[in-house]
């Protein structure tokens, strides 16, 4: 009768089935994590750029609205920023007090203007300096804000609550309803803010820290933000020129420096500069 060998492993091919597990756990394992890692930077890629367009987008759509002549870029502590009036809306006016002052003007219906809806206005604004006064808002601008009245057979006027005088008429019977200056400024640390509220001035500098700031983007290269600005010649309006960097830290979280991945961002806008 015939012997049977009992069944079972040896010590040895336990050993060499535990060997080659680990080889292949760890095979496996580099191949997934790779997978994974390159995974999550190409969705870190796609966060950094989109963050980065929509804000840019954002700062683009507020240029191309602007007043005319408002737009104008300055440094604040050494940051570079960009200061500009935005335009609520448009319309035609009836009447307009020159010369001798008045607390209403009369314009054709505003569309897309709520009744009640208050804001400064403007006419004629030729130049930068017939925006930004001396200690105030230059001479194209009201000094207080109006209120826009009901609408009556398509026409509607607009309250001041002081007596109001322009210098000039607009060559097409327009005026402008505008809010307070606003301005895009970084603060040295990679982050992009929007001030508002902080009144007109000859120059603003020095006023933004103390008014409202909402901050618009937080991985900017600190440094790389710039803002350009060619003016208007006989064959095209004037140009906004931006660029900067975002900066995505690096695995190791170092985010200093050049250390990280970056993404250049320039964009393009042009200024329809007729008042």
């Amino acid at each position: 009768m015939r012997r049977l060998r009992p069944a079972g492993f040896t010590l040895i091919e336990l050993v060499m089935t535990i060997v080659i597990s680990a080889i292949i756990g760890l095979i496996s394992m580099r191949f997934v994590s790779t997978y994974v890692q390159g995974w999550v930077d190409t969705s870190a890629r796609v966060t950094l750029s989109g963050t980065a367009w929509v804000a840019s987008e954002q700062l683009v759509r507020q240029i191309r609205e602007a007043l005319p002549h408002s737009v104008r870029s300055f440094t604040d502590g050494g940051n570079a920023c960009l200061e500009l009036v935005p335009v609520i809306a448009a319309a035609d006016y009836l009447s307009l007090p020159k010369g001798n002052k008045s607390t209403s003007i009369e314009v054709v219906e505003v569309s897309g203007v709520s009744v009640g809806t208050s804001a400064w206005i403007s006419v004629y604004p030729n130049s930068e300096n017939s925006v930004y006064g001396n200690s105030g808002p230059g001479n194209s601008i009201s000094t207080a804000a109006a209120t826009l009245g009901a609408v009556n057979n398509h026409v509607q006027t607009l309250t001041f609550p002081t007596a109001q005088s322009f210098p000039n008429n607009s060559p097409v019977r327009r005026l402008f309803l505008i809010s307070q200056p606003i301005a895009y400024c970084e603060d040295g640390s990679g982050r992009l803010w929007r001030y508002a509220n902080y009144g007109f001035a000859k120059d603003s500098t020095g006023l933004l820290p103390a008014s409202d700031a909402v901050l618009m983007l937080d991985n900017i290269l600190p440094g790389s933000l710039r803002f350009g600005l060619a003016a208007a010649q006989l064959q095209r309006n004037s140009i906004v020129h931006v660029e900067f960097r975002t900066l995505r830290a690096a695995r190791d979280g170092n985010q200093t420096g050049s250390t990280g991945e970056q993404l250049q961002i320039n964009r393009e806008v042009q200024l329809i500069n007729v008042p």
